[in-house]
């Protein structure tokens, strides 16, 4: 299996994007500086940033900060939290220091009291109709109630736990209010650390990952944080982000329609923009060979570790000349290891890691469902590794190739694409799909009606995925289907639906609110024993899904079902943690919002 964490170990060619990085940090004369790191959802911005880290923490002199704003977003205000990891940053450096250590010290009396401020400017969140944690949100909220003349016993405990946080939290901290203004606590706080970064003759670099996956007040208080506090000299910031869901916060945040505003307020606070390298053909080719080999599904293949570390360079040093020498072929990568010889079970294992990488990495790159994306690569082959394990328990005999053939069908066409090759496997009698020969074999196609619409969309990929080895149209895949059950029911066809089940299950797909009447009535005309197949329906329906910026048909009829029956519900809600939405759209986080089945 292989780890989803950041890695400091290159295996697509970063490392040249990470040596710019770290050169441009380091270079005092364009301090302070902001750079963003960008890049969607797993194309591997946290392990270029591992790079840079590492690279920057070389020099003693350096105090580097690493700060994952949504590890800290349920549970303290952001800016807060970015000051006091700042404050021990400073303290383990000035520990051996007295005259420093007293200074960092003030400087977390400091952050006491702009804590305290946050804690005011929490009242003043709520009353705008920001979520807010907390004694003192949960006093506002009653004496909101005691207002309104709703007030019971619990509002007024709570006003009165309120009372009692803010005169703790403030007691010693808060004097005039021209002396405790907001202007003048940031002015003293920048003074007091500009102080201590001169004293300690060193630069503060900041890496600041996972902003993309916080909720936008959270992400842009991060952000106002750096400008606010911590933009001076001898300062360094890097933000690893998707660049597309940070410009979104910003709309959201400051409820600003103009592209150009939204792009100038993030120009503003990002002086140097660099993009994570898109995964190309030859990148991804890599990439599934350094994997594959470090992690064989036959341990007794596992190579030693100098083989795996030089195979590592050989091949980044050729992808880094690979706009004048085109890949290496197993040959010529057998030749460049010349640590050791190579046993003949690691020449047999490079050799077949190789082909296969040749012939998939083209699909993965230019799968829409897949675009080369690094962690869903991983993920994919994280679920091949499962079914194995499973295979050897069961006692299922099918290769490697084979599953891997399969999870590359399920990735890539989708679920209604496998869905209906799951009803050809348990409709054929014998596990034997004579479409799958007749498309491998490049035959005309017998019987064209058999051939399901959900494939002719996807003529192209179907068709290049065909002529991959090994060939599956004369074995049985009953076992693939099988173990392919977490993500496709097995060999359960719609025709099971009644006449009028199947009219409830078009107006749920068209229905538009959970709540209204025709979807009401939807759900009641179907049996209980239509209710799961109901639902299968509509998931078959979601699996379509391209894109999950809007609710898609099928949605609120979905969560109509899901209501009405608990086995749908966990359908439902094994379907939504399938499709990995991180971070999940902020419609259907509201839409999953206290339904009972869908927990956390």
């Amino acid at each position: 299996m292989w780890s989803d964490n950041e890695t400091d170990i290159d295996f697509l060619n970063y490392s040249e994007t990470a040596e710019l990085v770290s050169a441009t940090l380091k270079d005092s004369s364009i301090r302070p500086v902001s750079l963003g790191l960008f890049g969607g959802w797993g194309v591997g911005k946290s392990s270029l940033m591992r790079m840079v880290i590492d690279d920057i923490s070389q020099d003693e002199k350096n105090l580097v900060l690493q700060f994952d704003a949504w590890l800290f977003q349920d549970y303290d205000d952001a800016r807060a939290a970015l000051l006091q990891k700042i404050g021990d940053t400073l303290y383990a450096k000035a520990k051996d220091d007295e005259a420093l250590l007293k200074k960092v010290n003030r400087l977390f009396k400091r952050i006491d009291k702009l804590r305290v401020l946050g804690l005011l400017a929490e009242g003043t969140a709520l009353a705008a109709g920001v979520p807010t944690f907390g004694a003192i949100a949960r006093g506002i909220e009653g004496a909101r109630d005691i207002a309104k003349g709703r007030g019971d016993t619990d509002d007024f405990d709570a006003v009165k736990a309120m009372a009692t946080d803010v005169k703790s939290k403030t007691t010693g901290l808060m004097h005039s209010e021209a002396e405790e203004s907001p202007p003048r606590q940031i002015e003293a706080f920048r003074q007091e650390l500009k102080q201590i970064l001169d004293d300690l003759g060193g630069t503060l670099f900041v890496f600041i990952d996972n902003l993309d996956r916080c909720l936008p007040d959270k992400a842009i208080h991060t952000l106002e944080a750096v400008r606010l506090f911590l933009f001076m000299e001898r300062t360094a910031f890097v933000i690893a982000a998707d660049e597309d869901m940070i410009r979104l916060a910003v709309a959201q945040h400051y409820k600003a329609d103009l592209d150009r505003l939204v792009t100038d307020y993030l120009d503003k606070l990002v002086q140097i923009p660099v993009r994570v390298p898109p995964t190309g053909v030859s990148e991804l080719r890599a990439f599934l060979i350094l994997l594959l080999t470090a992690e064989p599904a036959n341990s007794h293949q596992k190579m030693r570790p100098e083989i795996t570390l030089e195979l590592q360079k050989f091949l980044l040093m050729r992808l880094q000349s690979i706009w004048k020498t085109p890949f290496p072929e197993t040959p010529e990568i057998l030749e460049g290891l010349t640590c050791k010889s190579l046993t003949d079970p690691e020449k047999a294992l490079i050799s077949q890691v190789a082909q296969l990488a040749k012939f998939i990495s083209p699909i993965l790159v230019n799968s829409p469902r897949v675009n080369g994306n690094p962690r869903i690569v991983k993920r994919m082959l994280n679920t091949l590794r499962m079914r194995q394990m499973i295979a050897t328990r069961r006692g299922i005999n099918l290769s490697e190739e084979a599953m891997l053939k399969l999870v590359l069908f399920e990735r890539c066409a989708g679920g209604k694409a496998t869905g209906d090759l799951m009803n050809l496997i348990g409709s054929s009698g014998d596990g034997r799909v004579a479409l799958l020969r007749q498309l491998e074999g490049g035959e005309e196609i017998l019987d064209p009606t058999e051939f399901p619409e959900s494939w002719k969309a996807q003529e192209g990929f179907i068709s290049e995925w065909s002529k991959l080895a090994p060939t599956l149209g004369d074995k049985d895949l009953r076992p693939a289907a099988y173990l392919s059950r977490e993500t496709q029911p097995v060999f359960t066809p719609s025709a099971g639906l009644s006449v009028e089940a199947e009219r409830a299950v078009a107006v749920l797909i068209k229905a538009t609110r959970e709540s209204a009447g025709s979807t009401g009535k939807a759900v009641q005309a179907l049996t209980a024993d239509e209710v799961p197949m109901a639902m299968e329906e509509l998931l078959r329906k979601l699996s379509d899904t391209a894109t999950w910026t809007n609710r898609p048909e099928g949605w609120a009829g979905a969560l109509a079902v899901a209501a009405a029956n608990k086995d749908a519900a966990k359908a439902l809600a094994t379907f939504i943690r399938s499709r990995e939405l991180t971070p999940m759209p902020a419609w259907m986080k509201a839409s999953l919002s206290g339904k009972t089945w869908w927990g956390k």
